[in-house]
């Protein structure tokens, strides 16, 4: 019979996840957001440029802030 100290332990795994497979989630959409405005800089970078300041890097993970601040440091030196 499991106590409740087991079944904590095994709902708080479960719950972290989930949320570890959320985030991932997330993660990956905004790669391929910020991999779409990459290709856009190229034939329209004023459209990149604000586009990207609709993102909140603050949310974005760290792979993904640093690849959002080199899109728009080329943005910005293309408009």
């Amino acid at each position: 019979m499991m106590t409740k100290r087991m079944l904590l332990y095994v709902f708080a795994v479960t719950a972290a996840l989930l949320l570890a497979a959320c985030n991932r989630q997330q993660n990956e959409a905004d790669r391929m957001h910020l991999n779409k405005l990459d290709s856009l800089l190229t034939v329209q970078p004023e459209a990149a440029a604000d586009s990207l300041k609709q993102f909140h890097p603050a949310k974005l993970s760290h792979y993904n802030r640093g690849y959002y601040q080199l899109l728009e440091v080329i943005a910005l030196d293309k408009t």
